[in-house]
């Protein structure tokens, strides 16, 4: 995702506090190059986007799996250790 900025393809990109450095260090990138230039004033674990045109059964099939997921919390707990992802940030 960083090279979009390094680009100039894109003026801006939303990730977590906690994942940002683990994604810039893994582009091959100096997290120092970038700014934090806004923060969410309520955190959330994730944001999700879909196309207008998305259909009802891909969001909802989407929606059911992330949930599920959502509700295993030692997977999750496995996922923050593996990329070095401080739990208590969340």
């Amino acid at each position: 995702m960083p090279e979009i900025l390094i680009k100039d393809q894109a003026d801006l990109f939303v990730y977590g506090d906690a994942s940002t450095p683990w994604r810039i260090k893994n582009s091959r990138h100096d997290p120092k190059q970038f700014e934090v230039v806004y923060r969410f004033k309520r955190p959330s674990m994730a944001y999700f986007a879909f196309n207008k045109s998305t259909p009802d059964a891909i969001f909802n099939t989407f929606k059911k799996a992330f949930e599920k997921t959502m509700a295993n919390k030692e997977k999750i707990q496995n996922i923050y250790m593996k990329y070095g992802i401080d739990i208590n940030q969340q």
